[in-house]
Formats: C-alpha cells, sequence, structure tokens
C-alpha cells in the first residue's frame, strides 16, 4: 500500500535524522571537551594557587559536562517518530501545503474511510504526500 511506503520513507528519514544529530553532537562534544581540557591543561601548568587550579579544573568538567549534555544526549532523545518527521518536511516546505501531514494521517488505519472519505481522494492525497 501506498500509505505504508510512506510510513516507512518517513521511519528510514528520522532514523538518518538522529543519526545525523548524534554525529554532530559528538563532534560537538569531543571538540569543545578537547577545548576547555586543554585550556585548563594550560593554566594549570602556570604557577597558580591551587585554588585557581581547582577552579579552572572545574570549569572545564562543567564544560564538558554541559556539551555532553546540549550536543549529545539532548538530541538522542528528540522524538523521530514518523509524525514528527512529517511535521519537520512541512516546515522545511512550507509550499508542500501540510500534503506529508494529511497523507500520513489518512493513511492509519481504516478511520478515514469510517469517516467517509473517498477512497479516490485518499489514494490522491497519498500520492501527493509521496513526490
Amino acid at each position: 500500500m501506498a500509505d505504508r511506503s510512506l510510513e516507512q520513507r518517513l521511519r528510514r528519514l528520522g532514523a538518518g535524522w538522529k543519526a545525523v544529530l548524534i554525529f554532530r553532537g559528538l563532534l560537538m562534544w569531543a571538540g569543545l571537551s578537547g577545548l576547555s581540557c586543554g585550556a585548563a591543561l594550560l593554566f594549570t601548568s602556570i604557577p597558580l594557587p591551587i585554588a585557581v587550579k581547582l577552579a579552572i579544573a572545574a570549569l572545564a568538567a562543567g564544560v564538558s559536562l554541559w556539551s555532553l549534555w546540549r550536543w549529545l544526549i539532548k538530541p538522542s532523545l528528540s522524538d523521530t517518530s514518523p509524525l514528527n518527521v512529517a511535521k519537520r518536511v512541512e516546515r522545511a516546505y512550507p509550499e508542500s501545503d501540510a500534503v506529508v501531514v494529511t497523507a500520513y494521517q489518512l493513511g492509519q488505519g481504516d478511520e478515514a474511510r469510517k469517516l467517509g472519505y473517498s477512497p479516490l481522494f485518499l489514494e490522491m492525497v497519498r500520492r501527493r504526500g509521496e513526490e
């Protein structure tokens, strides 16, 4: 059925989107952690009071933990359900006139037929949504 292929395409797109978010998060976390730890090592090699060195190390650890949450954990928890992916596609391409979301929602179960929608109309919307 056409609605199943749309759902499968949205699921694959969501999985790819999540993989990109995680990969980008790993890069950002590694970069920020490396920068903050490198700066901390540089500053701790300078003769400073121990309290200042501990504060710099704590700041570097805080930056590393914050970037881990902000760039890796939070994006990996994002919703990549087919409906949410369809909504993101609609926001990215406003000229699509909400046809992807509509096609996905009409393809869920037999509720649309129970409500009296024409099978020809449903098929037309599904085809347009897959384009």
